[in-house]
């Protein structure tokens, strides 16, 4: 397989995350993962202080996570490229992304950020996984506020059009 092919599967499973806006809904992709990004960090940075971890500087959170990103990003790209052709139906091919996300979590980024943050594996375990949500709710808010204003501003044109127009039938009948 090619570059090219990697690089697809990868922006394809970018673009299945939580929050992604659909075909022309005007929302940049860029922002909503430095949304998810931003609470991700956030959140990792505060708890890890918070537990009082040996190395819960904001570089070696951010290490980890970007370190954690490409690895849990490429196994994704080498189960969907490599793995998913082969298994036949939806709702295995759904479960077997699940099954590897679930392992490449346990297995890879968990040890990973024991040794980034110098922790114990439920520490570390309970500490992704409440940044990740976190990340996850970031982008989910992202989307449903860009809707919100979205749909507002439509209705505004909606009233607007149509004040335009009794305007009009008032001028006309003077």
């Amino acid at each position: 397989m090619n570059a090219q092919t990697w690089t697809s599967t990868i922006g394809g499973l970018l673009s299945s995350m939580p929050g992604q806006p659909g075909p022309g809904a005007g929302l940049d992709t860029g922002l909503v993962l430095f949304a998810g990004a931003a609470g991700f960090l956030i959140v990792l940075t505060l708890l890890a202080r918070s537990f009082e971890l040996k190395r819960s500087g904001f570089p070696w959170i951010l290490a980890l996570a970007g370190v954690g990103f490409a690895i849990a990003a490429g196994c994704l790209a080498a189960v969907c490229i490599y793995v998913k052709p082969h298994v036949a139906g939806m709702m295995i091919e759904t479960w077997l992304v699940s099954l590897a996300l679930a392992a490449v979590f346990l297995v890879i980024l968990v040890p990973l950020g024991c040794f980034f943050l110098k922790s114990r594996y439920i520490a570390v375990a309970l500490l992704l996984v409440v940044s990740s949500a976190a990340g996850a709710g970031a982008m989910l808010l992202m989307r449903a506020g860009h809707d919100a204003v979205a749909h507002g501003s439509d209705r505004f044109n909606d009233v607007k059009i149509r004040t335009d127009s009794v305007d009009k039938a008032i001028k006309e009948k003077k």
